[in-house]
């Protein structure tokens, strides 16, 4: 069985958390207009985590061709047009050709665990498996 393959645009928006009620019901509108064009094999939404506001969107087309009649049509630049007010980077997008993607967001706010618990974990789980194997 041949695998399908496809290209994806990734679309990553930041904006204001208090914006987000709009920017959903932007999406609302602006998704089932993307799904009429040729070649769409679906699209996804990552909203953004707790404390964050990037705001990803990954559609897929089956080739780069439909892929650039989408990005750059009159239809999609009307659309981003409403809601650019509200993006504080603009409209970011990356084209991935990929057969395989893979779409890790960015963590900002992770902390390194404490020390003490570093230690512990060490401690009660590494070092008393460590010394069965050599015995």
């Amino acid at each position: 069985m041949a695998q399908q393959k496809s290209v994806t645009l990734v679309i990553s928006h930041l904006l204001d958390p208090q914006h987000s009620q709009r920017y959903e019901e932007w999406l609302g509108k602006i998704m089932p207009i993307a799904a009429e064009f040729p070649g769409h094999l679906g699209a996804n939404v990552i909203r953004p985590a707790a404390g964050q506001n990037l705001w990803s969107v990954i559609i897929r087309f089956d080739t780069l061709e439909h892929l650039y009649a989408w990005t750059q049509s009159e239809t999609r630049r009307q659309l981003v047009a409403e809601i650019a007010p509200l993006l504080t980077e603009g409209d970011r997008t990356e084209v991935r050709t990929e057969p395989a993607f893979w779409f890790t967001p960015p963590t900002v706010n992770v902390r390194q665990p404490r020390r003490w618990k570093q230690f512990l974990i060490t401690l009660l789980v590494i070092f008393p498996s460590t010394n069965r194997c050599l015995r």
